[in-house]
């Protein structure tokens, strides 16, 4: 009995290492990103004019979960970004479906602001769109800021950052705006915002780099990781 013991402990000692490792803030910056995400949900069509910039209010919220993105690439590696991305759309569809659900539901209302038959009505194109329009950008944009990392011998990454953020969104803007606004907007608005989108996010992100890269860093010292993309799966839909 005692031997048995002796080999089952040394079969665990063994097999610890081989476990996944826990990292400090990986879960957090999951939550912050999936937050930022479905806040972006409940203003898509709330359109503002900001100094000449005609913009969804959603660009706040949707444009900072490509710079979590990037310091998730730049730290944990781009596997780590491609189970957030799938696993953010699989929460969005979950989220969707509920408010979908409980908007067609009638029950006796002590106030009805109709803010949640509005957001019912649209809330699963706003879903499917997403569905089509959000892969592409983040996988491009993730695709590139681990590539160029290589390339670039980990250096520069606020300038990585902005540039493989600016040809993700660009291509986010073009396809997403157009399923989302068309026959909302006439052809001029449409243009107008998809326009003012992309130059008001290329603005947001090259702000926001600075403080993208010192949180990038913080989170290297804590993890004690640099994960570099080295024989990946670059397959989106490759989730080991």
């Amino acid at each position: 009995m005692q031997t048995l013991k002796i080999i089952e402990q040394n079969e665990n000692s063994i097999n610890l290492p081989l476990r996944q490792t826990e990292y400090k803030f990986y879960s957090l910056a999951c939550m912050v990103y999936l937050t930022l995400d479905l806040m972006s949900y409940l203003y898509v069509y709330y359109i503002v004019d900001i100094h000449h910039f005609i913009l969804s209010f959603s660009v706040f919220f949707f444009t900072t979960t490509y710079m979590i993105t990037d310091v998730i690439v730049e730290v944990y590696g781009y596997r780590y970004a491609r189970r957030l991305i799938w696993f953010g759309l699989i929460c969005e569809a979950i989220f969707s479906l509920f408010i979908y659900v409980l908007g067609h539901i009638h029950l006796p209302i002590v106030n009805n602001n109709h803010v949640n038959t509005i957001l019912s009505q649209d809330i699963l194109r706003i879903f499917f769109v997403s569905l089509l329009t959000t892969p592409v950008g983040d996988f491009v944009n993730s695709f590139a800021i681990s590539r160029w990392k290589i390339q670039l011998k980990g250096k520069y990454f606020g300038l990585r950052s902005i540039c493989a953020t600016t040809l993700g969104i660009i291509i986010y803007c073009i396809l997403s705006h157009t399923m989302l606004f068309y026959g909302v907007l006439s052809l001029k608005q449409l243009c107008t915002l998809i326009g003012s989108s992309i130059l008001f996010k290329f603005l947001y992100i090259t702000i926001c780099a600075a403080p993208a890269s010192i949180i990038m860093r913080i989170l290297k010292r804590a993890d004690r990781l640099d994960q570099y993309d080295y024989d990946v799966n670059y397959n989106p839909f490759c989730l080991n």
